[in-house]
C-alpha cells in the first residue's frame, strides 16, 4: 500500500489498500418461455434468454428434441429449427445456453408438438373389391366380395389405418372404378356423416369399365362414403393421403359450374349455372376461391371436370387465368361422350381458373379440395 497524510493530522499516515477484484465466469442460466411450432418434418423453436449470462456473453444455444435427440444450434438469435423429425411423432424440446465457462442447465421442456407433412404417398393398395373369385382381393381381406352396389345405395368404406393410411389422415387419394354398370350413371365419393352432395367423381354408361382419380375428404369413423346412381361392381384403390394440419385441404364435393339448365341441375351457390354449351375454342373464366369451401388465399384447386355430350372429338384444358393457353390437356373426349377427369389446377388472376374447350360441349366442374 501507499501512505498518505490524513487531512488535518500532519505527520499521521494511514495505509490504503488498493484491490482490483475479479470473479471468474460461470455457466449461464437456463433459457425460458419456449415456443415450438410444428412444420413438415421439422419444428421451429424460440425462447427467451436466461436471466443470468454467468458473467460472460452467451456464445450460442443448442435445442434438443425428445425423442430422437435431433439438435440445432443458434448463434446471435433466439430461435432455430430442428429438422429430420418424423411426421406424426410427438416431440418436446429443451434449450441450453453456452458461454466461455461452459454450457448451462437445460430449460424446462416445451409443450409437445407433432410435425405434420402434406401429401403422403403409399404403395397402391386395394381397399374395396365388390367381386368374388380367386383373382380378387383387398389389402386386408376387408370389403371383399360384397356384390354389386344397389341403385342409389351408399357404401361406407373404411380408409384410415388401411393400406398405409395414417389414423389421423384428413383426406385420401383414391382410384375409383365402375365395372359393368347396368345403366348410365355417376359415382359420388364424399365424407361420411354429411349429405350426398350434388357432385360426381365417375361418370359411366351401361357395360362400361371406367376409372377416375378421386381426392376425397374423410368423414366420421375414418370413412369415405360412396354413392352409386345405378347398380355396378366397384373397385377402389388408395394411392396416398393428406395428414392432419397440412396445407392441402379437402372439402365436401361442391359443384362450381353446370352449363345445363333444368330442375335437376344446380351449383353450390347458383353461380355459373345454365350458361349453355361452350363454344369451340372458347374459354370460361371460372371463379373458384370463396366458393365451395375454397379459401380466399388458395393457390390451387382439386377439381373434377366432365365433358357432357361434346359435338366432336376434342380436349379440355384447365389453366391459371392470366396466362396463355398451354399445350396440354386435362380431359380427352369423342363426340357424344360423357367423360370426367380429376384436375389439379393452379389458380390465376382474380381467383379464377380458365377452362378451354376444343369443341362445343356441356361442362360440369366440381371442387374437392385446395392448396393454401
Amino acid at each position: 500500500g501507499y501512505g498518505c497524510a490524513e487531512p488535518g493530522l500532519p505527520g499521521v499516515y494511514t495505509e490504503v489498500a488498493s484491490f482490483v477484484g475479479f470473479l471468474p465466469a460461470t455457466e449461464p442460466g437456463a433459457p425460458t418461455s419456449l415456443v415450438a411450432a410444428a412444420g413438415n418434418g421439422q419444428v421451429a423453436v424460440s425462447w427467451t434468454a436466461p436471466a443470468s449470462d454467468g458473467g460472460s456473453s452467451i456464445t450460442g444455444y443448442t435445442v434438443t428434441a425428445s425423442p430422437g435427440g435431433n439438435t440445432c444450434v443458434a448463434t446471435g438469435v433466439l430461435m432455430c429449427t430442428v429438422t429430420g423429425l418424423s411426421n406424426g411423432t410427438s416431440y418436446t424440446f429443451t434449450v441450453t445456453a453456452s458461454n466461455t465457462a461452459g454450457t448451462g442447465s437445460a430449460s424446462a421442456p416445451s409443450t409437445a408438438v407433432t410435425p405434420r407433412g402434406d401429401v403422403v404417398s403409399v404403395a397402391p393398395a386395394r381397399l374395396l373389391e365388390s367381386r368374388t373369385g380367386p383373382d380378387y382381393a383387398t389389402v386386408d381381406g376387408k370389403f371383399l366380395g360384397g356384390g354389386r352396389t344397389t341403385a342409389r345405395g351408399v357404401i361406407e368404406l373404411d380408409v384410415v389405418d388401411r393400406g398405409g393410411v395414417d389414423v389421423d389422415a384428413e383426406a385420401v387419394f383414391l382410384n375409383v372404378t365402375a365395372v359393368f354398370p347396368t345403366e348410365p350413371g355417376v359415382i359420388t365419393v364424399f365424407p361420411c356423416g354429411t349429405p350426398v352432395p350434388n357432385a360426381s367423381n365417375v361418370n359411366y354408361v351401361a357395360g362400361d369399365v371406367v376409372p377416375n382419380a378421386v381426392f376425397a375428404k374423410i368423414g366420421t369413423n375414418g370413412r369415405v362414403c360412396v354413392w352409386t346412381q345405378t347398380a355396378t361392381d366397384l373397385v377402389i384403390d388408395v394411392n396416398g393421403y393428406v395428414e392432419a394440419g397440412a396445407s392441402t385441404k379437402s372439402v365436401a364435393p361442391a359443384r362450381l359450374l353446370e352449363t345445363r339448365t333444368g330442375p335437376d341441375y344446380a351449383t353450390v351457390d347458383n353461380k355459373f349455372l345454365g350458361g349453355g354449351r361452350t363454344t369451340a375454342r372458347g374459354v370460361i373464366k371460372l371463379d373458384v376461391v370463396n366458393r365451395g369451401g375454397v379459401d380466399a388465399d388458395a393457390e390451387a384447386v382439386f377439381l373434377n371436370v366432365t365433358a357432357v355430350f361434346p359435338t366432336e372429338p376434342g380436349v379440355i384444358t384447365v389453366f391459371p387465368c392470366g396466362t396463355p393457353i398451354p399445350n396440354a390437356s386435362n380431359v380427352n373426349y369423342v363426340a357424344g361422350d360423357v367423360v370426367p377427369n380429376a384436375v389439379f389446377a393452379k389458380i390465376g388472376t382474380n381467383g379464377q381458373v380458365c377452362v378451354w374447350t376444343q369443341t362445343a360441349t356441356d361442362l360440369v366442374i366440381d371442387v374437392n379440395g385446395y392448396v393454401e
